[in-house]
């Protein structure tokens, strides 16, 4: 059996299989709202909703993100940002919370953020 190559995530564990999480998490979540049935949905109209962001450190990472922010919610701004350095600093974490309207500006909100090349995972 040839090993299994690790995508730059070291796993500790071997040959075996490692899927490259964060990948993973940033298209899974987007559509996990989507299968939700609006009827059954638990969020009520209009609220202030957070949302994390993850993207790999870089001196734009959080003026992009506030851009991409502000043409989905045009009443958001920067003191409704928390930012935080993952702990070897590789890694950029954003909370927004956005002024949320509706199910559909959260589904495009969400949508694209997910397809950000800088994101890596969006909750």
């Amino acid at each position: 059996m040839q090993p299994v190559p690790d995508f730059g995530y070291n796993t500790g564990m071997g040959n075996a299989i490692a899927l490259p999480a964060l990948f993973l998490m940033s298209h899974v979540i987007g559509m996990n709202m989507q299968t939700i049935p609006p009827s059954e949905s638990l969020i009520e109209y209009p609220s202030d909703f957070p949302i994390k962001i993850m993207g790999p450190t870089h001196v734009d990472f959080a003026p992009t993100m506030v851009e991409l922010v502000l043409s989905h919610d045009p009443t958001f701004h920067v003191g409704r940002l928390e930012e935080r350095p993952s702990g070897k600093g590789n890694y950029t974490g954003l909370t927004v919370t956005v002024r949320a309207v509706s199910r559909e500006q959260l589904d495009a909100l969400y949508m694209a953020l997910s397809a950000h090349p800088m994101v890596k995972i969006v909750m």
